[in-house]
C-alpha cells in the first residue's frame, strides 16, 4: 500500500510542479498530509514517541482516559509498533543508541515496551541481536508480527534477519539474505 501511495505522490509532483513552481509550499503541505494520513491508518495502540532533545525521548501511551510516559535518556533511531508478544495488544518497538553493562561501546539496540493496563512497561530491553544492528522494521508475515533487522556481519557485509517473540526476548527465525551490500540490505528491509 505504501508503494502505491509513493507512486501516486510522485505522479502528482511530476504533473503539478512544472505547472505551478511557485506553489511548492502547497505541494509540500499536501504531501505531508498524505504521509500523516498513511501513518495514522495503521493502529499504533496509542503509542507515540516525543523528542525532548537529542538525548531524551519519551515513549508515550495515550488511552481514552490516561497518558503515561517512559523516559529514554539516549538517542533514538527508530520507532515502530506491532503486537510482538501476540497478546492482541500493540507494543512499541524502539531503536536506541547506548552502552550496556556488558558492552561498553555505544551501539544500536532494540527495546520493546508493552501496554500494561494503560502504563508503558518494558517488554524486552535487548542488548543485541545476532550481529550489530544497523536498522530494523516490524513486519507481519503469515499473520505473525516479526522484527526484521539489518545487521553488520564480521566481514563488513550485511545481512537481513527475522526474529519473533519468544517467552523472553526474540528468537531467530531466518535470514532473508547474507553477505549483501548495505544499500541492497536496506532495500530488502523496507520492502
Amino acid at each position: 500500500m505504501l508503494k502505491q501511495v509513493l507512486h501516486d505522490i510522485t505522479r502528482f509532483l511530476k504533473f503539478f510542479l512544472p505547472l505551478y513552481p511557485m506553489r511548492l509550499v502547497l505541494v509540500i503541505s499536501i504531501v505531508a498530509t498524505l504521509f500523516v494520513s498513511c501513518a495514522t491508518a495503521t493502529d499504533n495502540g496509542g503509542f507515540s514517541l516525543e523528542k525532548v532533545n537529542d538525548s531524551l525521548y519519551n515513549v508515550v501511551l495515550e488511552t481514552d482516559s490516561s497518558r503515561d510516559v517512559w523516559e529514554l535518556r539516549f538517542p533514538v533511531y527508530r520507532f515502530c509498533t506491532g503486537d510482538m508478544d501476540r497478546d492482541s495488544i500493540v507494543d512499541a518497538i524502539v531503536g536506541v543508541e547506548k552502552k550496556t553493562r556488558f558492552d561498553p561501546v555505544v551501539r544500536k539496540r532494540v527495546f520493546m515496551f508493552r501496554n500494561l493496563r494503560g502504563k508503558v512497561r518494558p517488554l524486552w530491553m535487548g542488548s543485541r541481536l545476532g550481529q550489530p544492528v544497523v536498522d530494523f522494521n516490524v513486519v507481519v508475515v503469515d499473520g505473525e508480527t516479526r522484527l526484521r533487522s539489518v545487521e553488520e556481519e564480521k566481514n563488513g557485509k550485511f545481512l537481513v534477519a527475522e526474529y519473533k517473540w519468544s517467552s523472553f526476548g526474540v528468537e531467530f527465525i531466518r535470514y532473508l539474505c547474507r553477505d549483501f551490500e548495505l544499500d541492497d540490505s536496506m532495500e530488502i528491509l523496507n520492502n
